[in-house]
């Protein structure tokens, strides 16, 4: 619990000084505004994230995940969001989109195989981790 705190606050810290110097006093100016809050904030997120990941795995002493399942996951949402950016801009409601987004980003994970069954059956309770 001490190492999350640790890095919970070296977040808030790199969040203020970036976010608030960088994205909302740039020449006495809010130069990019809540979007570029955003964009720190998703900063901020993956630097705890990415340092997270590494006091765990350092502490579990296992190595990093194989880059080739992450990387399928990444084109799947990638490819999720180029199919919906594509529905909204032929007009499609909401409704559309939440049922295309159920649809496809299920066949897209198991399609570029980045689950497979035994994954699935270990979330649902009927099998073992490898």
């Amino acid at each position: 619990m001490q190492i999350g705190l640790g890095l919970d606050c070296g977040a808030d810290r790199v969040d203020h000084a970036m976010g608030e110097v960088r994205v909302e006093r740039v020449s006495g100016q809010q130069a990019f505004g809540f979007m570029g809050a955003a964009w720190m904030t998703l900063a901020t997120e993956l630097l705890v994230c990415g340092l997270s990941l590494r006091v765990i795995l350092g502490a579990l002493e296992l190595p990093l995940p194989p880059s080739g399942r992450v990387g399928r996951t990444v084109l799947a949402a990638a490819t999720l969001a180029g199919s919906l950016i594509g529905l909204r801009l032929a007009g499609a409601p909401l409704a559309v989109l939440v049922l295309a987004a159920c649809v496809l980003y299920p066949a897209l994970l198991f399609g570029l195989r980045a689950l497979d069954l035994s994954d699935l059956r270990v979330l649902v309770g009927r099998g073992t981790p490898a």
